[in-house]
């Protein structure tokens, strides 16, 4: 009797999960997601699922048993969609059974591994251009010792090679699953051995067929095989060899140093080798022809590009790689890799490839940013998982100190002070209309007022020489600036970095007198909108019968007094904030 209770409680439980993943699918298919908050504990929870929507509009979940050796949740809630590199990550959330309902909590964290990580990836590829897709063998080799089962992400589609030793059960969007130990669980962007004791080697095959419309495409000319297609643990970096087979008329390129390129016949395998630890291994081939070359201080930059070429482009594109290398190897020191070389796309916007990149020829002058991810990205990674900072500091690297701010940059950033998100957590680099970029550059320059542009460029250079292969986020960065300026940043990390919420300025009043020769002009300004004063430095400007005067000053207090000296009385008195402070302006 005790028994078909038991097997009776846990049908009924069976059959309201299976109930609740099936309202859950219902809700996505609707494409208002509004209901979906309803099933969350926590309002702040389901923001990142809600983010994830604007990129990937065609999401479905997939609810699963609690994997081995984690504790919190019966379940856990995936819900995914084929995506791009450098797109949201596959949201994984813990489900729990509250009252008889189930309820979703917080995210399973994609780098919450308990110290496991991929040591290094080996993998052979072999392209078939006429079945538009790519057969994978992956060796992972890991470290680790922490009992639990590993959530690998390897993207949505992809088909895995089963064996008897080890199948591969798929869960399904409306379907509940009952995984054994032994298996390997396919659910969403999860790959899942289904142990608590992982093994330190896992070999995996499987075949890729990017789907139309997405970034990655393999087709009779080009393959282009980028996204979230090696298992991945965290996304954290790690050496790779590549081998890569394709046909003998394609030039194959991949990360690193390249080792061996075989023709035969119609074939061809070039191989490669990335000691640099990277996050995204990557493979671009196709029908290039080399288009433009230069050998500068023992390293080559090359152009190559498919048909319909383009010389003169080609050339241009040359010289901007030439004077950005000599340029920022001048301040950050030597490039990872013994030059750069740039691939043109059809359809594809930029790769962090730190040897390489690809850019479809309306966007090939973005190569200098793409460049400056080699210390950004490259040396220093950036896994995309908690922020985005990589992209702040490049941008600022390649628009604002190369190219003096040429595409306004800065400017934009003022596009941003209206979204309380803080740098800190932007972890979708397009997202929020690309503020890691522009917020992120515009911070660097504030921080340039506070500690000096030499010092800055040590900060920077330390990063590149320090964070080598270690996950990087902003946080990490602080420690870096200080050693290089001898200054305590806590509190800029606390205004600009971890808060989105800026002040507004105001002058609110002003009272001139003449003193001897020239006009003395008290200045009252005021900043509010924040729980705490924030400590701004500003230009106050004045200008009166085409005199102006400009003073920097400093603010920590709500209200604080200042004092122009002028030759002529002012008729104007402003604020000017331009790459000094995030704020609003109030007009007196």
């Amino acid at each position: 009797m005790i028994l078909a209770f038991l097997l009776g409680q846990l049908g009924d439980s069976n059959l309201k999960a299976k109930s609740f993943l099936q309202t859950i699918n219902t809700d996505l298919n609707s494409g208002d997601y509004t209901d979906i908050k309803s099933h969350f504990l926590r309002r702040r929870d389901y923001k990142y699922l809600f983010d994830m929507k604007v990129f990937r509009p065609n999401l479905t979940a997939e609810l699963i048993p609690r994997p081995p050796g984690y504790q919190n949740g019966k379940y856990w809630l995936i819900f995914s969609s084929w995506q791009d590199i450098e797109l949201t990550a596959d949201a994984v959330y813990r489900v729990y059974e509250v009252g008889g309902k189930f309820k979703i909590g917080k995210e399973v964290w994609e780098d919450n591994l308990r110290g496991w990580k991929i040591k290094n990836i080996s993998y052979s590829a072999v392209l078939h251009p006429s079945q538009k897709s790519v057969s994978v063998t992956a060796d992972l080799l890991l470290s680790g010792t922490a009992s639990i089962a590993l959530p690998f992400r390897l993207n949505q589609g992809i088909q895995l090679e089963s064996s008897a030793a080890q199948p591969v059960l798929i869960a399904q969007p409306n379907e509940l699953i009952e995984p054994h130990a032994g298996d390997l669980v396919r659910a969403g962007g999860l790959l899942i051995p289904w142990t608590d004791h992982p093994k330190k080697e896992y070999i995996f095959k499987y075949v890729d067929t990017p789907p139309a419309g997405v970034e990655d495409s393999i087709t009779s000319h080009h393959a282009y095989v980028t996204a979230w297609w090696i298992p991945s643990l965290g996304r954290l970096p790690c050496p790779v060899q590549a081998k890569v087979t394709g046909p003998s008329s394609w030039h194959i390129r991949c990360e690193g140093n390249l080792v061996s390129d075989l023709h035969n016949g119609d074939k061809q395998t070039a191989s490669y080798n990335c000691p640099l630890p990277i996050s995204f291994p990557k493979i671009v081939a196709g029908q290039y022809t080399l288009m433009a070359s230069e050998r500068q201080n023992g390293e080559t930059f090359h152009v190559w590009q498919v048909d319909p070429t383009d010389k003169s482009l080609a050339l241009h594109d040359l010289q901007n790689m030439v004077r950005a290398a000599d340029y920022y190897q001048s301040i950050l020191g030597p490039l990872p890799f013994p030059g750069y070389s740039l691939y043109d796309s059809k359809n594809y916007y930029g790769i962090e490839s730190y040897s390489h990149t690809l850019l479809d020829k309306s966007d090939t002058h973005f190569v200098t940013h793409e460049m400056g991810h080699s210390y950004f990205g490259g040396y220093a990674p950036c896994t995309y998982v908690h922020d985005a900072w990589n992209e702040g500091l490049t941008e600022f690297l390649d628009s604002v100190l190369l190219n003096h701010d040429a595409d306004h940059t800065l400017e934009s950033a003022f596009s941003s002070i209206n979204d309380p998100t803080p740098l800190s957590k932007i972890r979708i680099c397009w997202a929020h209309d690309n503020e890691a970029y522009m917020r992120g550059a515009y911070v660097m320059q504030m921080l340039e007022s506070v500690i000096g542009k030499a010092d800055l460029i040590k900060g920077m250079k330390y990063i590149v020489q320090m964070r080598v292969g270690k996950d990087t986020r902003w946080d990490d960065l602080r420690q870096y600036f200080e050693m290089a300026s001898g200054k305590q940043l806590g509190w800029f990390w606390d205004q600009w970095i971890d808060n989105g919420v800026f002040p507004t300025l105001q002058v609110i009043s002003k009272k001139t007198n003449k003193v001897g020769s020239e006009y003395q002009t008290r200045v009252v300004v005021e900043q509010s909108g924040t729980p705490l004063p924030f400590q701004l430095r500003f230009n106050l400007s004045a200008q009166g019968s085409g005199s102006l005067t400009k003073v920097q000053e400093e603010m920590t207090a709500p209200q604080e007094e200042y004092i122009l000296t002028t030759p002529v009385p002012p008729d104007s008195v402003s604020v000017d904030i331009f790459g000094l402070t995030l704020a609003h302006i109030k007009k007196t």
